[in-house]
């Protein structure tokens, strides 16, 4: 019985490690998203962006991610960051919106 709740320990840990990184290009477009919010004031420079898309468990590239930042006064804006051939496109999308990345 211990051996099975070690195993399922174990098992949750991982899962949850796995949920909680970042892939290369998500991290590039928060980083092109922190380097926006830079520029503008009123904003903490924390940001968090939506992931590739898994559909059964198959990860597709994507070339667009909404990352939402939060402001200083506590509410978000979501920025819409793309990439192009010249780079990380990055526009806001909504503004005074919850926190919480959108799926």
């Amino acid at each position: 019985m211990r051996a099975l709740q070690a195993l399922s320990l174990l098992l949750l840990a991982g899962l949850l490690a796995g949920c909680s990184t970042e892939d290369a290009r998500q991290e590039d477009a928060r980083h092109a998203v922190e380097a926006r919010v830079a520029t503008l004031a009123g904003y903490t420079g924390e940001v968090h962006c939506t992931h590739n898309p898994r559909p059964w468990f198959v990860e597709r590239d994507t070339n667009v991610f909404l990352c939402v930042a939060r402001r200083d006064a506590g509410a978000c804006d979501v920025f819409r960051a793309t990439l192009e051939n010249a780079g990380w496109d990055v526009v806001v999308d909504e503004r005074d919106v919850g926190c919480t990345v959108p799926a």
